[in-house]
């Protein structure tokens, strides 16, 4: 597992898509490329099996799209969900079935499953997702996407018009600069209470049928967040659940209010162990406080 989070952000990317990949042996150069960084040291797939057969679709829609710095340092890269996904369907009182089940992490990391809430004609779904999309301009998948272009990028305008879905979580990690090293932090609710990061998801074909991938939707920093860096994930409030996740809805500006910075007194901002850095340690001590506050 890749411990670099910026190796999975937007923010990497600030050159311009090759065109010379519109070479079919170029294209199945890269394509193979993609194929062996996604198996780790065992020879086992790390990545979703799908994912190099979904970047080549992509290069094609998107080779000659300028890619513009963004996202820098990289927002998000890690985020928690410390509760038993069974635990949170009950908690969230019916609206939603769960289809999976999964265990509370504390430190979820790009490429891992992760749970995501969408709407179909059968109602409100539990479902699992791989955290990352396949895009042009890398072979890493693309954890995050900014709210503010989403729309105007082929890569992600299908998916912001007609799979919007949610990211239940109770926290997520970022990173300050403190003299040498740098201070991870968890940003959570006072009270500990879940909620949920605007997504957008793609699907693919595998050899065991259809998979689902996902990344997280940005936002500029509300005053608080900005003590920390310049971008956050967008947060959908409760109230507007509903119509971001409405399939009917295809028009992005009739969603775009959703996606604004949370308000400053909706997080804290925990000081933790640079435990959470290593993506293998997974358990309480991640989110254990390590110094006061910040309101």
């Amino acid at each position: 597992m890749c411990s670099d989070p910026s190796r999975h952000s937007e923010s990497a990317c600030t050159r311009r898509a090759d065109r010379s990949l519109s070479s079919p042996s170029l294209l199945r150069g890269a394509v193979g490329a993609t194929e062996l960084r996604c198996r780790g040291g065992g020879g086992k797939p790390s990545l979703h099996t799908g994912h190099l057969f979904l970047c080549a679709r992509a290069a094609i829609a998107d080779l000659s799209m300028p890619i513009a710095p963004c996202d820098t340092p990289p927002v998000c890269a890690r985020f928690t969900l410390m509760m038993p996904w069974a635990d949170l369907v009950r908690l969230l009182g019916g609206d939603v079935r769960a289809q999976v089940h999964g265990k509370a992490s504390w430190n979820v990391a790009p490429t891992q499953e992760v749970a995501i809430i969408e709407d179909s004609p059968t109602g409100r779904h539990l479902v699992s997702a791989g955290w990352g999309l396949a895009v042009p301009w890398t072979t890493k998948p693309m954890i995050n996407a900014r709210s503010e272009t989403a729309a105007a990028k082929p890569t992600f305008r299908k998916a912001l018009q007609e799979r919007r879905c949610l990211i239940p979580t109770t926290g997520f990690y970022e990173w300050r600069a403190d003299g040498d090293r740098k201070q991870p932090f968890l940003f959570r609710r006072e009270d500990g209470a879940p909620f949920a990061f605007a997504e957008i998801t793609d699907f693919y074909d595998t050899q065991g049928g259809v998979a689902a991938a996902c990344a997280i939707l940005t936002t500029s920093a509300s005053k608080f967040m900005r003590r920390f860096h310049e971008r956050m994930p967008a947060i959908v409030p409760r109230s507007g659940w509903d119509r971001w996740l409405d399939r009917k809805q295809t028009d992005p500006a009739a969603v775009s209010d959703l996606l604004a910075p949370a308000p400053d007194d909706f997080l804290i901002a925990v000081p933790v162990s640079p435990r959470v850095n290593n993506p293998r340690n997974n358990d309480a001590e991640c989110v254990a406080p390590t110094g006061p506050v910040i309101r």
